[in-house]
């Protein structure tokens, strides 16, 4: 399916919500959608654009950017629809991985505790991607984009096997491999705020781990952080999502 948006900027809430956040919203709580949500989603960057929840059955749905209207000049967004890509076809375009981890560093902006952070930014003339490469470059390295998804917030099987960019604010563990394994792999526990549920697992091979171990925020204790991972989360036998890292530059963590 042919998409760019992944994300929306809802005003009445001051909160960027997924699409599968929205959806949500109006199959359980159509009252609160339609007094707080429908109308007032808008582009998650420049927020000229209104989005609106498509359906286009079989469970399937998406945002669409109401007609004749324009993205800000520099918005990101100004760009013609486009093909999800794959890990590997981005890969093959760019073997340093630039284009993915800037959108994982655009995304973590989505987070709750970074919303004032990006509101300073928003108002000054120059944007986290601005601050990488000029604005014409940036539309080409934001040619192709990867699906996005709350890791903080309920999972669903759509969710699974499939790869995405995962980002939200959690409590993050790191503990050393199994004996009977690798002990110098490492995995990274992602738990709720309220510490009630594990979220996931995120495994980090001993090579991938060489390139993060110097990180003071994956330390092993458990510590608040706003994360951002790429990757295809998997349901073990037991019921375990877990993650298997393939790159250092597919992570990304922040003080929260």
């Amino acid at each position: 399916m042919k998409t760019k948006y992944q994300t929306a900027y809802c005003d009445t809430t001051d909160s960027f919500l997924s699409v599968a956040d929205v959806y949500i919203f109006e199959n359980e709580f159509l009252s609160l959608y339609k007094e707080k949500i429908e109308g007032h989603l808008w582009c998650p960057e420049c927020k000229k654009v209104m989005f609106s929840l498509i359906h286009i059955g079989n469970g399937m749905f998406y945002f669409r950017g109401y007609p004749k209207q324009e993205h800000e000049e520099g918005c990101s967004y100004r760009l013609p629809e486009i093909q999800v890509k794959t890990v590997t076809e981005l890969k093959q375009q760019d073997p340093s991985y630039e284009r993915i981890k800037l959108q994982m560093q655009r995304v973590l902006r989505y987070t709750p505790t970074n919303r004032a952070t990006h509101k300073q930014q928003s108002s000054s003339a120059t944007s986290l991607e601005g601050q990488v490469v000029s604005g014409k470059t940036v539309h080409k390295k934001f040619n192709a984009r990867l699906p996005e998804r709350r890791i903080d917030l309920p999972l669903s099987d759509s969710d699974l096997n499939m790869t995405k960019i995962f980002y939200g604010t959690v409590l993050v563990t790191s503990t050393s491999g199994k004996q009977k394994q690798n002990k110098n792999d490492r995995y990274l526990t992602l738990f709720s705020l309220d510490k009630k549920d594990r979220i996931c697992l995120i495994a980090i091979p001993e090579g991938v781990w060489h390139y993060l171990s110097n990180e003071p925020l994956l330390n092993g204790k458990q510590v608040k952080v706003c994360i951002s991972f790429c990757g295809e989360l998997t349901k073990s036998s037991t019921g375990t999502l877990f993650c298997k890292l393939r790159h250092s530059q597919l992570l990304l963590v922040q003080p929260s």
